[in-house]
């Protein structure tokens, strides 16, 4: 009787092996498999205290691409345009300050937990501000951001991203419209929207 059994389980053992390597291959999507390029685009608000007049928050999009390589590194360029205020204050006497900019850096990402990945990245690039009522020059400036970001697997090929970011630029647009900036200011932008992993 224990030499049956003993057969027995021999021979099942290698079918059940095959059944579960089978059905971790074939069931459900593969989220684990890196992906060429993440397209990513959301609504994003930024403080942006340099800008006279900009009192509060200014909200608008930010829209990236990030190139991968492998399952840790990555290049990412990412614009933004924040066109809208969240403060009374601003538009007062017709006043509406608008903040945009374009930066592009390394990335670095990793799988967190199951369905959660991160990843952060420092970028460089150019910011510049302007819109109604806005004096001041310089209006284009040198910017620096490093932030991270948090991923949320909701399919194979689409994922919820919420992002923060601490971005430097160096203008500072005086009321007087002299163009000094004797002071760079680091401002923090955050995003949230949808990652289309290709």
């Amino acid at each position: 009787m224990r030499k049956f059994a003993f057969i027995a389980l021999a021979a099942l053992f290698p079918l059940c092996a095959a059944a579960q390597t089978s059905a971790s291959s074939s069931g459900g999507e593969d989220t684990d498999k890196p992906s060429h390029y993440d397209i990513f685009v959301g609504a994003g608000a930024t403080s942006q205290n340099q800008i006279v007049h900009s009192h509060g928050l200014l909200v608008g999009f930010e829209v990236g691409v990030t190139r991968n390589w492998g399952k840790y590194f990555g290049l990412n360029a990412q614009g933004a345009s924040f066109m809208k205020s969240t403060s009374a204050d601003n538009t007062s006497g017709g006043q509406s300050p608008q903040y945009s900019q374009f930066l592009a850096g390394p990335e670095l990402h990793a799988q967190l937990y199951e369905k959660m990945s991160g990843s952060v990245h420092l970028l460089v690039g150019g910011s510049h501000t302007g819109g109604s009522g806005i004096t001041g020059s310089p209006n284009v400036a040198f910017s620096m951001a490093f932030g991270a970001g948090l991923d949320y697997r909701l399919k194979q090929h689409f994922s919820l991203r919420l992002t923060g970011d601490r971005v430097k630029t160096s203008f500072v647009q005086g009321a007087s419209g002299s163009g000094n900036s004797p002071h760079p200011y680091q401002n923090v932008q955050t995003a949230l929207g949808v990652v289309y992993h290709w």
